[in-house]
């Protein structure tokens, strides 16, 4: 849970579509240190494949501040059975 002055802080809002808006809620989705986009292993591999499809850049270029609740979300809210995800190297 944010405290209050986080809640109002831009660095701690992305602007994504409500799919991928609601993975990175749940901890189904993140972004690794390097910026890039990783999916949790818990999704089914044929579900991920399918979100793919749809995403045009998986990388994005975040601010120091930015990085900063990005680092916060892998460590605490990211769900995943085994980390790291090894499998976003093809995307490169």
């Amino acid at each position: 849970m944010s405290e209050e002055n986080e809640e109002y802080d831009l660095n701690n809002a992305l602007l994504l579509s409500a799919t991928f808006d609601k993975l990175l809620d749940l901890g189904l989705m993140t972004f690794d240190k390097d910026n890039y986009l990783v999916f949790s292993d818990i999704l089914p591999y044929e579900d991920v494949r399918k979100l793919k499809i749809d995403i045009i850049d998986n990388y994005l270029d975040f601010s120091k501040e930015q990085k900063a609740y990005i680092e916060y979300h892998r460590n605490n809210v990211f769900r995943v059975v085994n980390y790291p995800i090894t499998t976003n190297a093809g995307w490169r």
